[in-house]
């Protein structure tokens, strides 16, 4: 390509693109998930507060 020259795209990205990567979107979403655990339980006021949200968090989980 020379200077001042456009660009050509040659090939598309993959049709399977997706597929690759969605296997690891768990992993993202349970980032965002402890994260979001991790500032909510922060903004509890009292240890007894904080204790009461895992163990509902406890329960949930068990429930599955």
């Amino acid at each position: 390509m020379q200077p001042g020259e456009a660009a050509v795209r040659l090939t598309s990205g993959r049709p399977d693109a997706a597929d690759l990567t969605a296997s690891r979107d768990w992993i993202s979403k349970l980032a965002a998930l402890r994260e979001e655990v991790e500032e909510k339980l922060s903004k509890q006021p009292t240890n007894q507060g904080r204790e009461k949200m895992l163990a509902a968090l406890k329960r949930a989980l068990e429930s599955v």
